[in-house]
């Protein structure tokens, strides 16, 4: 991923610590859907003929033959064709680069060393989840805050042994370090669970400074969330069934059963965060076998168990510059999915020293 710019919290005052993002290549994935908007069409006049000029370039030029007459015969339709992907590639990157600079906050770069092929225009960065149709929030009348005083708490803004967020916690352990150099960050005993985190809202009476905004991304620090359309469990099932149709295999799909067991929640009932065509900086991350980042559960509205926030967090000190990366198996069934290898697994491509070689979808 790109440069890393101060974080700015993760809460009332939340948002991504990502400036800019590194496309990378998914290591994953062998095959990409090939997108519509990437076909340019554009109409002009060619000639079988041009004066002849001196002409420089790799082996391969479209240029054919060379006549005495001062003319250098062409390959009219491999020339419409170069000429088509050229300027259709530079109109979707001017598009695509317009989009970027209409989003709010820190500037949002992408780069691409991997290839030459144009960014999709299929894919739109959003700030936040868009639910479509079949998803409903909880009512806020089963929403409730703290009664923290925002002065107490070593001015952290919440009386972190005592708040009443705290209560839906395994060990009513507040999962932040409160003081030092990593300060504001997990702990590292929750990065090591799979416990969900239950955030203060805006019914809180703790304040906007219930979490401090640390500089430097470190061990444990919030990096940004997941977001995508929200969409309901059988228009899942029917845009991969879409997908499948065209053998696509790439998904960005990302079901919310976090607190499905606990509650009884049926799987046909689960929503499903879908990142493909709407998202943020994360959706680029990779997969990785021997990650750098973890995702949590979070919680605000601690009495929706179907729509919460999905962040990632550093799991180690990373330098500015280094690609972000996560487990996309990495969720309470993942010791069941190792016993037991799925028809549906991919070949892992992530190149870490761990490896398993596959990944589970």
């Amino acid at each position: 991923m790109g440069d890393i710019t101060p974080l700015t919290g993760l809460g009332k005052a939340g948002s991504s610590s990502i400036a800019s993002v590194h496309v990378i290549k998914d290591k994953v994935q062998k095959r990409k859907r090939p997108s519509e908007e990437n076909k340019q069409v554009v109409s002009f006049v060619s000639t079988s003929k041009i004066p002849r000029k001196t002409v420089s370039g790799r082996s391969n030029s479209a240029i054919s033959t060379v006549s005495t007459e001062g003319f250098v015969s062409i390959d009219g339709a491999a020339m419409l064709e170069n000429a088509l992907e050229e300027i259709g590639a530079l109109r979707i990157r001017e598009a695509f680069l317009r989009r970027l600079d209409a989003i709010p906050g820190p500037k949002v770069t992408l780069t691409n060393d991997i290839d030459d092929t144009s960014p999709s225009l299929s894919f739109r960065f959003v700030d936040s989840c868009v639910l479509r149709e079949g998803v409903t929030k909880a009512s806020e009348e089963f929403m409730f805050g703290c009664t923290c005083k925002p002065n107490n708490g070593r001015h952290m803004g919440c009386e972190y042994t005592a708040c009443e967020c705290l209560d839906q916690m395994n060990n009513r352990k507040f999962p932040y370090i409160a003081t030092g150099d990593r300060a504001g960050t997990l702990r590292d005993g929750h990065l090591s669970t799979r416990d969900a985190i239950f955030e203060c809202n805006r019914l809180c009476n703790c304040g906007d400074n219930c979490l401090r905004c640390p500089v430097d991304l470190r061990k444990g620090e919030f990096i940004d969330t997941y977001k995508g359309e929200i969409i309901t469990n059988r228009a899942a099932n029917e845009r991969e069934r879409a997908k499948k149709k065209i053998k696509a295999k790439d998904t960005y799909l990302y079901t919310m059963e976090k607190f499905a067991e606990g509650n009884n929640i049926p799987p046909h009932m689960l929503y499903i965060v879908d990142g493909e065509y709407l998202g943020g900086p994360t959706r680029f991350m990779n997969h990785s076998c021997d990650p750098n980042c973890r995702q949590f559960s979070v919680s605000y509205h601690h009495g929706d168990m179907y729509i919460y926030d999905l962040a990632f967090f550093a799991i180690d000190s990373i330098p500015a510059g280094t690609e972000l990366t996560f487990n996309y198996t990495d969720n309470d069934h993942t010791e069941q999915r190792r016993k037991k290898k799925s028809r549906d697994s991919l070949e892992c491509l992530c190149g870490s020293a761990n490896c398993r070689g596959y990944i589970w979808m």
